[in-house]
């Protein structure tokens, strides 16, 4: 059946193009002749015809076609998604968003003060056990637990 509409699909569009053409060039060749055109009636069953043959040739074709495009913008969407992920988690970049522990907007990783409120958010008290860096109003430590 498919085979069927990919034949018959382009066959109605030629044939079709040719009554078309045929009732144009009747119809254009008349002007200046003060005759009516001979032919017009071709193209008002060219133009149906070729409509109808497009549509069909569209039908035959569409499974083949969706696919190609589904390949496509797998791959486009593939290539952007990693390219982004990337970019945003790649660690030592500015890309890389922390929040402020008094106000919690987000900042650069690379930022030592808050935009926001102004406070630090570099980690820089250190464990007396365990020398872990830890955020500046942290009670007990990140790492070992102890009272800071």
């Amino acid at each position: 059946m498919k085979q069927q509409l990919r034949i018959t699909g382009p066959v109605l569009i030629f044939i079709g193009g040719i009554f078309l053409v045929v009732g144009l060039v009747s119809f254009f060749s008349s002007f200046g002749t003060h005759l009516p055109p001979k032919n017009f009636w071709c193209a008002f069953i060219g133009l149906p015809m070729v409509g109808f043959g497009v549509v069909v040739t569209k039908l035959a074709f569409l499974k083949p076609i969706s696919n190609y495009f589904e390949n496509e913008t797998r791959d486009a969407v593939g290539n952007v998604a990693k390219n982004i992920s990337h970019n945003l988690n790649m660690p030592g970049t500015d890309s890389e968003i922390v929040r402020c522990l008094k106000c919690n907007a987000p900042n650069k990783s690379s930022a030592k003060f808050c935009n926001e409120c102004g406070s630090s958010i570099q980690k820089s008290v250190s464990c007396k056990h365990c020398s872990e860096l830890n955020d500046a109003d942290a009670i007990f430590c990140d790492n070992c637990g102890n009272r800071l």
